[in-house]
């Protein structure tokens, strides 16, 4: 896994991926998943 600290890298980073040009539906579908994921690790972490 990987923290890009950089504010408008990653918003760049995620426009790449997501925006309405994106890179591709799998990747779409994966970070989805893998956001999915990290929210519910982090919601478990307040509980």
């Amino acid at each position: 896994s990987a923290v890009i600290e950089n504010k408008l890298l990653s918003q760049a980073v995620l426009e790449s991926m997501i925006g309405a040009h994106g890179v591709s539906p799998a990747a779409k579908q994966s970070l989805a998943t893998r956001l999915s994921e990290l929210f519910n690790e982090v919601g478990d972490a307040n509980n």
